[in-house]
């Protein structure tokens, strides 16, 4: 006598069961982490944009006269005095120097505004730098606002 060897698979009704079973408990996970992942790439967008916006109207000006400095120390000493002629208020400004055909690396000035002590439009502010012994001629200086990435220049 042979034996009968059915084979017993999962009824349609539980695996139907489990799958639904499954797909909420995924849900359960994924939807609160899209959700938040949703919700921050749209303050992150917002911030940005209005940024954008509001730096069409940013300005930053300088002139030759508005340099001052001194070669002979050690680190060099250099102030530069800078009018904001945009609408919205600047900081985070960092000094550049023309030494020859190059510029300098990016440098701090020792009195820096920051986005609590921002120099507001129409206003004029002396920054004031610390930098290595200047070697060579001084051609040109750049003052840059890293908020709003607006830049001044001039030529000596």
């Amino acid at each position: 006598m042979a034996k009968n060897s059915t084979k017993k698979g999962v009824s349609p009704l539980i695996a139907t069961v489990l799958l639904v079973a499954s797909t909420i408990t995924l849900a359960i996970v994924v939807v609160p982490w899209a959700i938040n992942f949703a919700q921050n790439q749209i303050t992150v967008i917002t911030n940005q944009g209005e940024e954008k916006v509001n730096c069409i109207e940013a300005g930053l000006n300088f002139q030759a006269a508005d340099i001052g400095y001194n070669t002979l120390t050690n680190p060099s000493a250099v102030n530069v005095t800078i009018s904001n002629t945009g609408l919205v208020g600047l900081y985070d400004f960092r000094f550049q120097f023309k030494l020859g055909d190059t510029y300098s690396g990016l440098y701090s000035p020792t009195t820096q505004y920051n986005s609590s002590s921002k120099v507001s439009p129409q206003q004029k502010v002396t920054l004031n730098a610390s930098i290595p012994q200047l070697s060579g001629t001084l051609k040109a200086v750049r003052v840059i606002s890293n908020y709003c990435k607006v830049a001044a220049e001039v030529t000596l």
